[in-house]
């Protein structure tokens, strides 16, 4: 069993020929392109869509490397912070934001689609793929591995909508501040 967005599931892990990547097995379903899946203390994000044969649904996960801080929620309350010397209370605006972590993978260096073989990205700047978030546009900072980067381009081509929601994956290319 596992955790699959917090969901607990039941699927059938595989090892892959490369060492941070797993064959998974499920139900119809179950796991979808971009899930994060919590598996042995760690997280895995899906990153091939699912194929079905009849019995089960076959994809791929890959094993995140860094976690990026998403805020999802800011919150501006007025406290009350004693009172003023003629005895109305005296307040102020406190701000407090929640703050979620979206596991990720993050590379510098790519595969060549035709030849399979390695290329390493430019020293400055790095490919990040993560679940679909609305929480991340073009232009935005996110630190990773303790170094700042700024989001320079967003490839959406992996992002689907199904039943009113939206999945997939979005992979940002970033390069440092």
């Amino acid at each position: 069993m596992v955790k699959n967005n917090n969901e607990t599931i039941g699927i059938r892990i595989l090892n892959d020929s490369e060492e941070n990547k797993r064959v998974v097995l499920s139900r119809e379903s179950e796991v979808n392109l971009g899930d994060l899946i919590d598996h042995k203390s760690s997280k895995w994000l899906v990153t091939e869509l699912p194929i079905n044969n009849r019995i089960y649904d076959k994809t791929k996960m890959t094993l995140c490397n860094e976690e990026i801080p998403i805020v999802t929620e800011t919150v501006t309350e007025r406290v009350q912070i004693g009172t003023e010397p003629w005895g109305e209370p005296k307040y102020e605006e406190q701000t407090t934001t929640e703050t979620d972590y979206l596991g990720c993978v993050v590379e510098n260096v790519v595969k060549d689609y035709e030849t399979g073989e390695a290329i390493a990205l430019p020293s400055n700047t790095a490919r990040i793929t993560t679940a679909y978030t609305d929480q991340l546009k073009q232009g935005d900072e996110v630190t990773v591995f303790d170094t700042k980067y700024t989001i320079k381009g967003i490839d959406k081509t992996k992002i689907f909508k199904k039943d009113g929601s939206t999945y997939g994956i979005l992979i940002l290319n970033v390069e440092t501040v």
